[in-house]
């Protein structure tokens, strides 16, 4: 017996007719354009405080009190703004614009109170933040905005990253971050805070 198959035995070889040669055309550009959409997103992931330095807690604070507060657009050359929070009232906000890397960036340190602190771990409970699925995503918008928030305190951690999506919880939470930012005037210099 001849062991030797032929094209008959083995059915139509792709692209050896239309729909072969379409399908291996559009298979092409189709994974050529998710390649290129998956390196154009910018998609946050919850980061570490600007400075990860041990700080003495206000009163009443929790000594591991950490609040990352970051967002922008989903492309990283329209820039992304982070608030980093510490269990002292300090808050280091940064600002950066175009690439990763080649873009401006800017610091500014602010400082809030002890009231303004509980008001914020208020909300983090009442809204539980830590009851909070890790990621939320619209995957119909392409392009838009995302935002992530990153708390811990009373030995709990949890990240939350939301792209192109309302989240009722979160946004609580970091619309309060913004109310109490909005009228706060940047402090000099860090080292000025020591009592």
């Amino acid at each position: 017996m001849n062991q030797k198959a032929t094209q008959r035995d083995l059915g139509p070889i792709p692209g050896n007719n239309r729909f072969g040669r379409n399908f291996i055309k559009y298979a092409g550009v189709a994974a050529i354009t998710i390649g290129c959409l998956l390196m154009s997103l910018n998609v946050p992931r919850a980061e570490e405080p600007l400075e990860t330095v041990k700080v003495k807690a206000l009163p009443g604070i929790p000594e591991d009190l950490e609040i990352v507060y970051g967002w922008g657009a989903t492309h990283a050359e329209r820039g992304r703004s982070t608030y980093s929070i510490a269990a002292d009232g300090t808050v280091a906000y940064e600002r950066t614009s175009g690439r990763r890397g080649s873009g401006n960036r800017r610091i500014e340190h602010f400082l809030l109170t002890k009231n303004e602190l509980q008001r914020l771990m208020k909300a983090i409970e009442i809204n539980n933040f830590f009851g909070l699925n890790e990621q939320y995503t619209n995957p119909r918008i392409r392009d838009g905005s995302s935002a992530y928030l990153s708390v811990k305190f009373n030995g709990k951690q949890h990240s939350v990253t939301k792209i192109n999506i309302k989240v009722k919880a979160f946004d609580r939470i970091t619309d309060l971050i913004n109310t109490i930012m909005k009228d706060k005037k940047p402090i000099q210099e860090k080292e000025s805070l020591s009592p």
